[in-house]
């Protein structure tokens, strides 16, 4: 045994698991390096920076300008979309702009309102109007010609004539003579309808002319009695010279709009944004750069420095290192401590690929150490328990396990390479148990236990890692 060789062999999966699990330093270094190389950026530009300003003042003026001048290019640019897409759906949605001016399809009636009150007659003229274009007239005018309301409205038009011509006729010397003037009590209502044949206009007259005889009965109840007389009423086309101007108005407007939105585009790709001065001043994005660099650089200096430890490192980092370095059993790992249900989740996902039990629970370790030590222990019953973690950890171990294996007599003893007592047990025990604690117990003294167990003769039956 004095003689026997150990060699050790790096798990790159376990050496960057040992790496990461220092995760809190390695941030925390990367934080102050990014610190560090920010500040030293913004220092060492804050003093390259001083007394060469000049050009500072100027720099800043043409940027409001800039500004200024990109603000109202946008608006402007936002304002004629806006208008123009308006025109366009005008000009795609209204039937009276695809009416030709020259041949106008027109359905036109004329209403007479006969009433006793000229008063009366004013009212009535003016809620026939209204009537004509609320809602329910609109519903009836929709199932004629589906369009929108805004559409729909200037297909018609209402005009109220509350002055009218009165021709009468009286006798003169033995002759008949016949006399025009304007009197205050006549009423009438001029409908027009128009829309892309007379047809269709004729539909349109007829629906606005029952609406106004469905209405009468309401409007003599809350107005006054009177009755509606429809003294002319026919369909035609005509030339409507003011059609026609709104629509070329209308054309006109969204070439202009459109030539004005070009030009505007035109010049918001041509502006500049004034050039930053060359000198002087902190550059937040040097700044920016030295932060991540050094948060790089720390980051990565803490893990090459951790990796460097690990490996010159004489420490067990885990129970694979007492199975592949000495071949020793392992009877079972115990959670250690602060492993639990409050165990941040980056040491637990850490611990999940390392295989460690990272519930915190104690019982079912013990329970399964203690199935394994039945089943590798053999004839050997009085085991002596050793290692380097301390002795109270050691009691606990022992007494969980005597509890679960009656027949078995376990001695506590202490690290064998300082203890003398635990050396003078070790040639009356059947074997031996090694108790040793991960990232603190050192291989050099784990390989020293095991030939002093081996110079007495005794087995190992396994190892306990806490």
């Amino acid at each position: 045994m004095e003689n026997q060789t150990y060699e050790q062999e790096v798990d790159l999966k376990d050496l960057i698991l040992a790496i990461l699990r220092r995760w809190r330093s390695i941030i925390v270094v990367g934080i102050l390096m990014a610190v560090v190389m920010g500040g030293y950026a913004a220092v060492s530009g804050s003093r390259a920076g001083a007394g060469e300003s000049e050009d500072e003042q100027t720099y800043e003026d043409a940027l409001a300008l800039y500004e200024s001048e990109k603000t109202g290019l946008e608006m402007e640019i936002e304002n004629l979309e806006m208008t123009l897409k308006g025109l366009s759906a005008y000009q795609e949605n209204s039937l009276l702009m695809k009416i030709s001016p020259y041949n106008k399809p027109v359905a036109s009636a004329e209403v007479y309102i006969d009433a006793e009150d000229s008063q009366v007659m004013r009212s009535l003229a003016k809620a026939y109007t209204a009537v004509l274009k609320n809602e329910n007239t609109l519903e009836k005018l929709y199932q004629i010609l589906p369009l929108e309301d805004q559409y729909l409205l200037e297909l018609f038009s209402v005009d109220s004539y509350l002055q009218g011509m009165v021709t009468v006729e009286y006798a003169a010397d033995s002759s008949t003579v016949t006399s025009t003037y304007y009197g205050e009590d006549i009423n009438m209502l001029s409908i027009k309808a128009t829309a892309g044949d007379q047809e269709t206009a004729g539909l349109l007259l007829e629906a606005l002319l029952g609406e106004m005889e469905s209405s009468e009965g309401e409007l003599a109840a809350s107005i006054g009695p009177h009755t509606l007389n429809v003294v002319d009423e026919g369909i035609s086309a005509v030339v409507d010279m003011e059609l026609a101007k709104k629509q070329q108005d209308n054309r006109d407007s969204r070439s202009q709009l459109t030539t004005a939105l070009e030009n505007s585009q035109t010049a918001y790709d041509e502006l500049e944004e004034p050039a930053v001065p060359s000198a002087g001043g902190v550059s937040m994005g040097r700044v920016l750069k030295y932060v991540v660099l050094g948060g790089a650089v720390g980051v990565f200096l803490m893990a090459f420095a951790y990796c460097v430890v690990y490996l010159m490192s004489d420490k067990i980092h885990s129970e694979k290192d007492l199975k592949s370095r000495f071949g020793i059993k392992i009877l079972g790992v115990m959670p250690g401590s602060g492993v639990g249900k409050h165990t941040f989740f980056i040491d637990q996902w850490l611990y999940r690929l390392e295989g460690r039990n990272c519930s915190g629970q104690m019982e079912p370790a013990y329970d399964l150490a203690a199935a394994n030590l039945k089943n590798y222990a053999g004839e050997a019953k009085n085991l002596l328990l050793t290692g380097t973690v301390g002795e109270e950890q050691m009691k606990e171990l022992a007494q969980s396990l005597s509890r679960r294996l009656p027949g078995f007599v376990l001695t506590v003893g202490k690290n064998m390479a300082e203890d003398v007592d635990t050396r003078k047990k070790l040639p009356d025990c059947d074997g031996v148990i090694l108790v040793e604690k991960a990232e603190a117990s050192r291989a050099g003294a784990v390989q020293q236990e095991i030939e002093m167990i081996g110079n007495v003769g005794k087995e190992i039956v396994g190892a306990v890692v806490i």
